[in-house]
């Protein structure tokens, strides 16, 4: 699944300490809970545990500044962001916790709970057709998690669009 309402948005800030934190120009939010590896452009790659410190002066080199080119999100729960300078960021999901959450300027939430299951909330019917990536080549429809029975149809159906 694609989400391509961050393409072209700016990482504006940095906040290295767990769980990791960027901000986007545009008011986006991605926390990453767990692990996650940036690849520069130039090939290299370093990966930061999730549990563990790393000076904010290096996460700020990493990341700050750079503009958002293309972010996806894989049947597996795999997130990976793609920088117009040619680096990424991938976050993998965690089997035993939650991986990561993404947060939109109108509502949209995205999050990879433990095991891969990722939750999609749109904030309206535009944002849910730019995330879900319908009409576009080998988008993924997204999957929306409803607890108990509220927006259900009697045939246990979720009668809310997704």
């Amino acid at each position: 699944m694609r989400i391509d309402d961050l393409n072209g948005q700016l990482v504006t800030e940095v906040s290295w300490k767990p769980p990791v934190t960027l901000r986007t120009g545009g008011g986006w939010v991605l926390t990453v809970d767990s692990e996650m590896t940036v690849t520069r452009a130039g090939g290299d790659r370093v990966t930061y545990p999730g549990d563990d410190k790393v000076s904010p002066e290096t996460a700020y080199r990493e990341l700050s500044g750079l503009i958002i080119d293309r972010v996806e999100v894989g049947d597996a729960g795999d997130l990976r962001f793609r920088f117009e300078d040619g680096s990424t960021l991938e976050a993998p999901p965690d089997p035993n916790e939650r991986a990561w959450r993404l947060a939109g300027p109108e509502g949209q939430r995205f999050a990879c709970a433990a095991g891969g299951e990722v939750s999609v909330e749109p904030a309206t019917r535009s944002a849910l057709a730019a995330t879900s990536g319908r009409g576009a080549p080998g988008a993924v429809r997204c999957r929306r998690r409803v607890r108990g029975n509220a927006g259900r149809t009697p045939s246990g159906r979720s009668s809310r669009p997704c």
